[in-house]
């Protein structure tokens, strides 16, 4: 996340985004588990890895789907004004 971080960070901004997505990082942490947890104990295991495999692939397409790359809209920019 710290490498995807630094390619969509904004340069004047890096320090307040490595923050918030840290704090995002540690809540996931604390809930994960706990989530887990709650869902076998009360449902079944299945039902916890189910969940577990349903928010790795959320953040998998979010990521995908919705962040965008700076660096390769840069190469695309800088080959277009090449062709001209």
């Amino acid at each position: 996340m710290q490498t995807l971080s630094t390619d969509i960070a904004p340069a004047h901004a890096r320090g307040s985004f490595f923050g918030f997505s840290q704090t995002v990082v540690q809540v996931g942490h604390v809930l994960s588990p706990a989530m887990f947890a709650v869902l076998t104990e009360n449902v079944s295991a299945a039902s916890g890895f189910l969940f577990l495999g349903a928010c790795s692939l959320s953040v998998a397409i979010l990521v995908g789907m919705l962040v965008r790359d700076p660096i390769r809209e840069r190469r695309q920019a800088e080959q277009r004004e090449a062709r001209v």
